[in-house]
């Protein structure tokens, strides 16, 4: 994956396959912890050039401590602290629709070299969880990869909530990781906890009736043996034909609007699903790269 770290996705979507981020540098937790720390001030500046005239708030979040990284690092199979990417972290809270949209252009990895990944919950939230935000991973000036979430304000407390339920579930699947072998009261709390981060989420978002115009229609072809998605954005009213493709950044999703008119064809074009898109283009990248990739978007 080394050659392939900075795969970007140049619209409202993912990498077809994710890259797999480093620190700068290598070392133990608390040395990366410390230049986490070390760090603030570098992401403070972007933060700052970033809002420009809005008069957003953002927190600075610790380090996770050096316990829950290691819950995460058996989770994720890091095989190093460098692996991590929680140990400068901030949260921008918006308070508008116009916000959001200015900020995810100004963070978009085709308008901000610096931005290793970029995934945008407020176009397209999570199926299981209904979680709004937009993650982002950054290399700063000093090698250092931080966090930034861009979240509405209003849903300060339902993310509190969400939290605290994935800490809970967290734990649980930790202490049985076997879901085949699992005792059904473990199950039960499993389900209870999951169930509760989803109503945050989606109870918080029902609330903001605003944050529906942000999230993209998408319908999926198959034209020949190219999976096409089609987008619609209700906010900007804008429509585009999004394709994967081999770039030099490695296997993107980009815009190809040269397939619009035959989507209109019935005989080329044929309807798809979500899951076949991923599927197609996940063996193209795949094949792109010449090597098996673990992590797929």
């Amino acid at each position: 994956m080394s050659n392939h770290v900075k795969q970007f996705y140049t619209v409202a979507g993912k990498p077809i396959l994710k890259p797999k981020l480093f620190q700068g540098t290598n070392g133990t937790y608390e040395q990366l912890a410390q230049e986490g720390i070390e760090s603030v001030p570098l992401l403070e500046k972007v933060l700052t050039t970033a809002l420009g005239r809005y008069k957003c708030k953002y927190e600075i979040g610790p380090p996770k401590t050096e316990a829950r990284y290691k819950v995460k690092a058996a989770e994720r199979g890091y095989d190093s602290p460098s692996e991590n990417t929680d140990y400068c972290r901030a949260f921008l809270y918006v308070t508008s629709v116009d916000q959001i949209v200015k900020l995810a252009n100004f963070f978009r990895p085709c308008n901000n070299s610096s931005v290793l990944l970029f995934e945008d919950t407020f176009a397209v939230p999570k199926i299981s969880t209904d979680l709004r935000r937009i993650q982002i991973k950054i290399r700063l000036p000093n090698g250092h990869v931080a966090e930034i979430q861009i979240r509405h304000a209003k849903m300060k407390q339902a993310f509190e909530e969400s939290h605290e339920a994935y800490e809970k579930v967290a734990a649980a699947m930790k202490r049985f990781p076997d879901n085949t072998s699992r005792p059904p009261e473990a199950q039960r709390i499993i389900d209870h906890w999951e169930q509760k981060r989803y109503d945050a989420n989606h109870n918080a978002a029902l609330r903001l009736p605003s944050l529906q115009k942000l999230i993209h229609e998408r319908d999926f072809y198959m034209v020949g043996k190219t999976p096409v998605m089609l987008v619609n954005e209700p906010f900007t009213g804008e429509r585009y034909a999004v394709v994967p493709r081999v770039t030099e950044n490695g296997p993107m999703y980009v815009k190809d609007n040269s397939f619009i008119p035959e989507l209109k064809n019935k005989k080329i074009a044929k309807k798809s699903d979500r899951d076949t898109f991923i599927a197609v283009s996940t063996r193209i990248a795949k094949e792109a790269v010449g090597q098996p990739i673990l992590e797929v978007a």
